[in-house]
């Protein structure tokens, strides 16, 4: 079942990876991402998750985002939503149903390179 246009109620920006996708630079956001545009979506957050890093818990922020379905999203790509990007940890799609299950996290290091086309 395809998502209504009254279920998708939040603009979200997807940025895709402008270079090599093998680099392991992207996860930790210093490779240089091309904002492909502002998307539909339904954005919930998923609270209480937490883990141990160096010794200090630190929330996730971890999202989840609901969508039409984009052949070209993948792992690869950063959201930005509200004025912070989130890196995808997964991402469930199903062309038949024409919908997209995306879970991303805030990145810690905002500083993101965009290029322009």
């Amino acid at each position: 079942m395809a998502f209504s246009s009254g279920f998708l109620n939040e603009r979200i920006v997807i940025a895709t990876r402008a270079e090599d996708k093998t680099s392991q630079f992207c996860k930790q956001g210093q490779a240089k991402y091309q904002v492909v545009g502002p998307i539909w979506a339904n954005v919930t957050y998923s609270k209480g998750q937490k883990k141990l890093e160096e010794a200090a818990m630190d929330s996730l922020n971890t999202r989840l985002f609901r969508m039409r379905y984009h052949e070209w999203i993948d792992e690869w790509c950063l959201i930005k939503y509200h004025g912070k990007w989130h890196q995808i940890s997964s991402c469930d799609g199903s062309q038949e149903r024409n919908e997209m299950q995306i879970t991303a996290t805030a990145m810690p290091n905002q500083n993101v390179t965009i290029v322009e086309n």
